[in-house]
């Protein structure tokens, strides 16, 4: 059953209705994680519009649950002080079967982890930020809301440049790449960036690099001094920190920018990308988010 109270800023009335329905949600909602799975922490805000996305705050992994109480771990820098306390509204977003989700909970208790909890976080520094140290918290949240899909477009788009090196593909190869190279190998990742680094990629297996312009994890958007022809099929390796990620994209338009007429805005989507490469995509978004909002605070203070 769906829980029909989302908690906004400016709605103190719908703040009121969901304290008043937490003993129904507490037997109701109960959203599903594996452990150790990947989230994502930002305002008590349950839904986005088709430009926008909160600002994530921390990002951290689902640990556990106990009966209807949820309990994560994030990751706040060691140099900043935990922006929640206990009974704050908080959204907690995860990615599931390449999509987007998010659901509001409250938080119960906040604590400084410990060796008990068995919370690491070596493996997703990429996603918080290599050259930080962080401490480690332990957030035990009630579900308030079911998870939604957030995706009001296919996916959120945000302004970035990232290298993406391509080539031009035919149409019947397309389904044989999909077969074979899509699937993420980090070894592979990891010489492959290697080989983009030392020139390889351009002057010895006919790629070519671009510069995007935008990027949300169903495609990119990128300027071009020439027409790019509709429909055609590009096999590409997108850059992502020490990664070289595969994916098969395909053009679906180009048109002047209205800004610069001398160039074009080339729309590509993907066409075959796996969940690993996908998420890693979406995480590296929502790192930048952060990476920006903090700049944005910096200059205001």
């Amino acid at each position: 059953m769906k829980n029909p109270y989302f908690y906004t800023d400016n709605d103190d009335k719908k703040q009121t209705e969901i304290q008043a329905s937490e003993t129904e949600t507490e037997t109701e909602i109960k959203p599903e994680f594996t452990e150790g799975e990947i989230i994502m922490v930002a305002d008590g805000i349950s839904q986005i519009t088709h430009d926008y996305t909160p600002a994530t705050k921390y990002t951290g992994k689902f640990l556990y649950d106990n009966t209807n109480v949820m309990t994560v771990g994030i990751g706040v820098d060691t140099k900043k002080t935990v922006e929640y306390k206990n009974d704050d509204i908080i959204s907690v977003w995860f990615i599931k079967s390449k999509s987007l989700l998010s659901f509001n909970a409250k938080i119960k208790n906040i604590r400084k982890a410990d060796l008990s909890d068995k919370f690491d976080i070596d493996d997703i520094t990429s996603e918080l930020n290599s050259l930080s140290k962080y401490d480690k918290y332990i957030l035990d949240v009630l579900p308030l809301t079911e998870p939604e899909h957030q995706q009001r477009r296919e996916f959120f788009r945000m302004a970035m440049s990232i290298d993406v090196y391509y080539k031009i593909t035919e149409a019947e190869e397309v389904d044989n790449i999909i077969c074979s190279e899509l699937k993420f190998d980090p070894e592979k990742a990891n010489e492959t960036k290697k080989a983009a680094d030392s020139g390889i990629l351009e002057k010895e297996r006919g790629y070519t690099k671009l510069t995007t312009v935008d990027v949300s994890a169903g495609g990119f958007k990128y300027y071009s001094k020439d027409k790019v022809k509709d429909g055609i099929f590009y096999k590409c390796i997108i850059i992502i920190n020490s990664e070289a990620l595969p994916a098969v994209a395909q053009v679906i338009n180009s048109t002047p920018d209205e800004d610069y007429p001398d160039l074009y805005d080339v729309r590509v989507l993907y066409h075959g990308i796996s969940d690993s490469v996908r998420d890693r995509v979406i995480r590296y978004i929502f790192a930048k988010q952060r990476q920006t909002r903090s700049k944005v605070f910096g200059r205001i203070f």
